[in-house]
Parts: structure tokens; sequence; C-alpha cells
């Protein structure tokens, strides 16, 4: 399927919540930012821990990136075998690259959640809270 092949039908609920938390987060990586670019300039002084959360909204933008992509059919493809085959085997070739996405998150999925578990609790040094602070 080419790009004007699809289609222009109106955005589902979900996915306009899903746009809202990636522009929000956009917004709050911008901020971040731009709070950290102003004070270096001002003071002298970097705040550190503002790479870490950059770094963490950066992964939440482009898994919300992909996401969007996926439910919207414009991931990226190799479409010039599909648009060769005859309509039978074209159709099960998107089965197949469809159940393969859907894999590949659930994949992303656990082991984010098992790297996660493994690691709750544990901070950077960029992360610590400053010596004195009651944690």
């Amino acid at each position: 399927m080419s790009v004007e092949d699809q289609s222009t039908e109106p955005v589902p609920r979900g996915l306009r919540i899903e746009e809202a938390i990636a522009a929000g987060v956009m917004a709050l990586l911008g901020l971040i930012t731009l709070a950290n670019v102003v004070v270096r300039y001002l003071t002298n002084y970097s705040f550190a821990f503002t790479e870490e959360y950059s770094i963490a909204l950066m992964v939440v933008v482009a898994l919300l990136g992909t996401s969007i992509a996926a439910a919207r059919n414009r991931h990226m493809r190799i479409a010039w075998f599909v648009e060769r085959m005859p309509r039978p085997l074209a159709l099960l070739a998107n089965v197949v690259a469809t159940l393969a996405t859907t894999a590949m998150f659930a994949l992303l999925v656990l082991r984010a959640v098992g790297w996660w578990w493994r690691h709750r609790g544990e901070t950077t040094s960029a992360g610590e809270a400053p010596p004195g602070a009651e944690v």
C-alpha cells in the first residue's frame, strides 16, 4: 500500500490521547532542556539530573511515536515486495508483519519491566539526592 492509498479517516479517540501525551512529553523535554541551558548560562552550574529525565522522556516519546505510527499503519516497511505479490499473499505478508510487530512490542515491554524490576531503587550519580538530604 503506497502513501496515496492510505485513507484520511478520523483519528480514534485513543490515538488522540497518545498524541496529546507525546506532545506533552515533548513540551516537557523542551522545558527541561531550556531550564538547564538558562541555569548553566546564568550560574555556570549544570543540573546533571535533568539529563536522566531527558533520556527517559526520549524513550517515552520514541515508544509513543512508534505505537502511533503502527496504529495509523504508517510504520516503516519495504512495500516494494508486497505491492508486487498476488493479493492473498500480500494479505498474508501484512498479517505476518503485524504479528511480528506485536511480538516485538510485547518483548520490549517484558524486557523493560524485567529491567525495572532488577534495578528498582537504584540511582545514578546524577540522580542521587544532594548530601544531607533525607531520602
